[in-house]
């Protein structure tokens, strides 16, 4: 990395299930470059939690039996807050739910038409 860049990461999480599945974000991983160290813990942290109980009506039934599917909705909403914020310096987020998703969905169709090009 040449000096004074900011350092380049791969974004993408992965939770074990009470049933022994593992769920991954790897598929999905954001390529970020990293602003402001601090934050992003929180951040992932909220967005998760907003794929689990807000997004989603389904989600919100399924409380607290939620699928891998919807796991892994939910922390790819994580990946994307924890990056966005990870753009913008200071502790806090300052991203809008609008925001958020709209990088997300741009993100998501990107990552698709890349795996549809490869196969």
């Amino acid at each position: 990395r040449a000096p004074g860049t900011p350092p380049t990461q791969l974004r993408w999480s992965m939770a074990c299930l009470k049933s022994g599945e593992v769920v991954s974000t790897y598929d999905t991983r954001i390529k970020q470059e990293v602003i402001e160290e601090i934050g992003g813990g929180d951040s992932w942290l909220s967005g998760c939690i907003d794929g689990l109980v807000h997004v989603s009506p389904e989600a919100q039934a399924c409380a607290p039996v939620w699928s891998k599917e919807m796991w892994r909705a939910a922390m790819q909403r994580g990946d994307m807050m924890a990056t966005l914020k990870q753009r913008q310096v200071g502790d806090f987020s300052h991203v809008r739910r609008e925001e958020l998703d709209l990088a997300l969905t741009e993100h998501l169709a990107g990552t698709a038409a890349a795996a549809a090009a490869t196969s």
